[in-house]
């Protein structure tokens, strides 16, 4: 490994890690130097050098967090792929999310083909047909377009939870910024209920094809 730091970020299974090159005889190379498992002093740095890297892996991943926790508080995208009708663009020296229009306008059309009946897989075939690609992957599948049809993104608000500020009462942070918006609340709130009967209906079909199911409430 280049050094210990890739090698392993958790102390437990750099424990085990150490347990299996130990037992069977294995010489670990870094960039820097190597470990021989059958000395009792390499062992010891072994173990030493491997807490130290892994409290500056802490510190850096809290102070990572803190940053995106600061970016996100003041309008900035919180990180991640960008959602599908949308671009990131740098305004006032941060990276903001902009609405792309040609998705955009498909994301109006992916509501109102649900809001008038069309069920998700038909809509999954008319966007592989339309020749505009998901974020990730060459075709469609439904369980992506109902995420986005239960994006509330599109209504222009966004959330992140903050688990550093305080690590035992984690915060879900909100952002409102209208120029994110796509669908109005009407529709939005239209769509949602649409998709909690059908699944409720979906729920009551399989209760009665199936009675007796172990994992029953649990899935």
């Amino acid at each position: 490994v280049f050094d210990l730091s890739r090698l392993s970020r958790n102390p437990i299974v750099s424990s085990m890690l150490r347990k299996e090159l130990e037992k069977n005889q294995v010489l670990l190379y870094t960039n820097d130097s190597n470990v021989d498992f059958n000395s009792d002093e390499q062992v010891l740095m072994y173990d030493f050098f491997s807490s130290i890297n892994q409290f500056f892996v802490r510190v850096q991943r809290k102070k990572s967090m803190i940053g995106k926790v600061s970016h996100f508080q003041k309008g900035g995208w919180r990180g991640g792929t960008y959602p599908f009708g949308y671009y990131g663009s740098k305004i006032d020296g941060i990276k903001r999310l902009v609405i792309e229009p040609k998705e955009s306008e498909l994301i109006r059309k992916i509501f109102d083909w649900y809001n008038n009946g069309v069920t998700i897989n038909e809509i999954r075939k008319r966007l592989d047909k339309s020749g505009i690609k998901p974020r990730r992957g060459q075709f469609w599948n439904t369980g992506t377009i109902l995420v986005m049809l239960k994006n509330d993104l599109y209504l222009g608000t966004d959330e992140m939870t903050d688990n550093i500020t305080s690590p035992l009462n984690p915060v879900i942070l909100n952002s409102r910024n209208e120029n994110l918006r796509i669908i109005d609340d009407e529709l939005f709130n239209t769509v949602q209920l649409k998709i909690e009967d059908t699944l409720k209906k979906r729920n009551q079909l399989t209760k009665v094809k199936h009675h007796n199911i172990l994992l029953r409430g649990l899935l």
